[in-house]
């Protein structure tokens, strides 16, 4: 059929029906003025909507139809998802419909389409010949994320407040909101992802001025300003086997990788996450990954709030079950002329540890009483300038095979004395694998 200006296609923006409502729109009153004048054989009807962050009456001021039904449109262009019962048959539709993966929370809608005879044409499958995708989201997703991220912070922490993306007149009001924020010295944001949405989300830290670092010196490096690390695929996963990564061989079989993301988010202060997960990828991080993470975050508080001064803090997260004296010994003498690493490394074989520095001379005895209440920890040790002074197994016993959880004080100037003797830590696979309380 040709259409006319005296018999046009009727293109129908519809209302959003999706609960928690979509605000969005396909398309705004210049870019549906722009057409008709464009295309004078095409005549576009706005569906009335109580929702829309463009309200009814801007379209109306653009000269524009706006009504309660266009079920007499050829055409019908939303957003997101519509409703099964709002579906009109032998319509054409544009959307987003979530189905063409056979996605099982949308098979009833996929089957309401094929059954009422509609013709789906899906934002997410329009591509150009060389495969790359017409219509995508991921850059405003990561630059909507990335400012949601720093805007909730912001509330958590009190020290600053930004309104919400959806509430700024345009991109480069959003920016300028952002741009403003002062974080503090040595806050640690963590960034994955290297497609839209990871290059959207590293756009506003760019804005912001923040200085991107590598991921090892993000790692073990405390900065006199807000810092960032990009991370890639192999950046936060290894081969189970301790074997090189390859990225080849990750596509073809990601279950012969482990993540070792928790270590970032130990360090971070926050996580942007702007990756693609692939069904059969190791987890980013668990449940059980978090709760360490929570309990730890308790214990600095903890300690905070009794007026120790904290000098400096970390967790270390590992896969081995057990703990092996020599190996430690020798990660210890391998490392032993960085005087950050090698307290962290001599102790790298338990499963969780709390390295804590401590400037006051307290007794190892109150600081367990104190801590054992508010955190669940297996073994709390207390070094003085490299040697064990004092140690307490607490809760229960450990059995050989059951992953640690440490806490170590060390009461000593770490740059000035760094190094654990082999002797102290045979001592300390034997407590552990014994259960003993150690006492010296």
């Amino acid at each position: 059929m040709a259409y006319t200006p005296e018999q046009p296609l009727k293109l129908g923006v519809i209302r959003e029906g999706k609960t928690p409502p979509d605000q969005r729109v396909p398309l705004t009153p210049d870019q549906c003025v722009l057409l008709e004048e464009r295309f004078p054989q095409l005549k576009i009807a706005i569906q009335s909507s109580p929702v829309r962050r463009i309200r009814d009456a801007e379209y109306s001021a653009a000269g524009l139809d706006v009504r309660e039904d266009v079920s007499d449109c050829d055409v019908l262009i939303g957003v997101k998802e519509v409703n099964v019962e709002d579906l009109v048959p032998g319509k054409t539709y544009l959307f987003f419909s979530h189905t063409h993966k056979l996605q099982p929370y949308n098979a009833k809608l996929l089957a309401a389409i094929l059954d009422k005879k509609i013709r789906l044409i899906d934002y997410e499958l329009l591509k150009r010949p060389s495969g790359r995708r017409i219509i995508g989201f991921g850059r405003w997703a990561g630059l909507v994320g990335a400012y949601s991220g720093l805007r909730a912070y912001g509330l958590r922490s009190g020290s600053f407040e930004l309104p919400k993306a959806i509430d700024c007149r345009d991109l480069e009001e959003m920016l300028a909101n952002v741009k403003g924020v002062t974080l503090p010295a040595n806050f640690k944001i963590v960034l994955t992802g290297h497609g839209r949405v990871g290059h959207g989300a590293r756009e506003v830290l760019d804005h912001m001025k923040l200085r991107s670092v590598h991921p090892d010196d993000f790692l073990r490096m405390d900065y006199p300003e807000p810092v960032f690390t990009h991370l890639d695929v192999e950046d936060y996963n290894a081969r189970t086997d301790g074997g090189t990564f390859s990225m080849d061989d990750f596509v073809t079989d990601p279950m012969e990788f482990e993540s070792t993301f928790p270590r970032y988010a130990h360090a971070a202060n926050l996580f942007i996450a702007g990756h693609f997960w692939a069904e059969g990828s190791p987890f980013l991080f668990t449940r059980e990954d978090m709760r360490h993470l929570y309990e730890t975050m308790a214990l600095l508080r903890a300690i905070e709030a009794r007026g120790w001064k904290l000098q400096r803090s970390g967790r270390i997260a590992v896969n081995e079950d057990k703990l092996d004296g020599h190996r430690l010994a020798h990660l210890a003498r391998a490392n032993e002329d960085d005087a950050e690493l090698a307290p962290r490394l001599a102790l790298a074989y338990a499963d969780r540890v709390v390295e804590i520095v401590v400037q006051n001379k307290l007794s190892a005895a109150r600081i367990a009483r104190e801590l054992a209440g508010v955190v669940h920890i297996n073994v709390f040790l207390v070094l003085r300038h490299g040697q064990l002074i004092h140690g307490i197994l607490v809760d229960h016993p450990l059995e050989s095979a059951e992953r640690v959880r440490l806490v170590v004080v060390v009461e000593a100037d770490v740059e000035r004395e760094p190094r654990l003797a082999q002797p102290e830590l045979v001592l300390l696979d034997h407590a552990v694998h014994k259960g003993h309380v150690l006492a010296r």
